[in-house]
């Protein structure tokens, strides 16, 4: 994570249209689902079919927005094809250590380890 937050121009991003996604995903190594499928009221759906998650390249991660339920379609998904996963929760953790370390970025020698294991306790 750290690699990413020092240069913000690390991540080379496209938009794409959906229905090209299919025969895209291929190619892919992070995918975020930034919809509100898999969450709440559509906790059973999922933005990709089995099918085309099963082209996702092995060593991929998928982040998904959502944090509940926390075991979403998505993630079952994922998991049964030996996918790298992260939920919604874990980015929000993540983004509040971010967010501190930058609001005190006067302390120094905290590691986002250090601020990690000072939230979660």
């Amino acid at each position: 994570f750290e690699k990413l937050f020092a240069n913000p121009y690390f991540l080379s991003c496209k938009r794409i249209q959906w229905d090209a996604i299919s025969g895209l995903v291929n190619q892919f190594d992070l995918i975020i689902n930034c919809t509100n499928l898999g969450g709440f009221d559509q906790a059973r759906q999922s933005p990709f079919s089995t099918e085309t998650l099963s082209n996702v390249p092995k060593g991929a991660l998928v982040y998904d927005v959502n944090y509940t339920p926390q075991e979403s379609t998505l993630f079952s998904q994922c998991k049964a094809l030996d996918i790298h996963f992260v939920n919604g929760s874990q980015m929000n953790i993540m983004q509040a250590v971010y967010a501190f370390q930058k609001a005190c970025k006067h302390l120094h020698g905290f590691t986002d380890s250090d601020v990690l294991c000072a939230m979660l306790a």
